[in-house]
């Protein structure tokens, strides 16, 4: 049995579609983001699909994907890890942004819609916690 190339550190972040877990590549030390897509909600063809859209969207107001692996338990795309927690933390933290911050913060979201828009490609769990 071949030992998975990547150590799960932990999860954090789970929607409706599935999981995403904090994970650090085993040969190089990267730290990573899997997304486990439900199989339920997405086979194998709508699973592709994913992958294939987020390799399109080179974009820097959007996570990039890596590529995908998949083990005896699960398919999961390899994500860029985003220090610093979600939108939903940062709304719910002490720290307030200023009205310049908060116009740039979602200036850069609509930027990265747009890039998705443009390649007919749309964000159907668009929430602060993604």
């Amino acid at each position: 049995m071949q030992r998975s190339q990547y150590r799960l550190l932990g999860q954090i972040g789970q929607g409706q579609f599935g999981r995403v877990f904090c994970a650090i590549e085993r040969d190089t030390g990267e730290i990573v983001a899997l997304k486990d897509l439900d199989k339920d909600k997405f086979p194998t063809r709508l699973f592709l699909r994913e992958f294939s859209n987020s390799i399109i969207l080179q974009h820097p107001n959007i996570v990039s994907c890596l590529g995908f692996t998949y083990t005896k338990t699960g398919r999961y795309l390899i994500m860029d890890y985003c220090e610093g927690g979600t939108l939903r933390d940062l709304m719910e933290s002490e720290s307030k942004l200023s009205l310049v911050q908060s116009l740039k913060l979602i200036a850069d979201i609509l930027s990265g819609l747009e890039h998705a828009h443009s390649r007919d490609i749309v964000h159907c769990d668009l929430k602060p916690e993604n």
